[in-house]
């Protein structure tokens, strides 16, 4: 996956999958998986990066509305797991 991460290029910016961008999709599946994994691997702090990155892309703006949904779910789960209430609460409103 870190592979994955690092050959990203410009067309996976550029090239769309349902209405989103390839590189939006190609994060939030490495973030869910990362989320995911058991505390000793380590990679909380990596699904976080990533979400931060998803949701401050200039392509999340267009992204369609699963992924979008998809990315404040996790954003929440997130915010629920660092005992953050009000960021949770934030995210889940933007659930439509």
């Amino acid at each position: 996956m870190d592979d994955a991460l690092d050959e990203m290029t410009e067309i996976h910016d550029t090239t769309q999958l349902n209405g989103t961008s390839l590189s939006i999709h190609i994060r939030l599946n490495i973030a869910h998986s990362y989320f995911s994994f058991p505390d000793f691997l380590n990679r909380y702090q990596d699904s976080k990066d990533l979400i931060s990155e998803i949701l401050e892309s200039p392509q999340f703006k267009s992204a369609n509305i699963e992924i979008k949904n998809s990315t404040y779910e996790l954003a929440a789960a997130m915010a629920k797991k660092d005992g953050d209430k009000q960021k949770q609460t934030a995210f889940l409103s933007k659930i439509q």
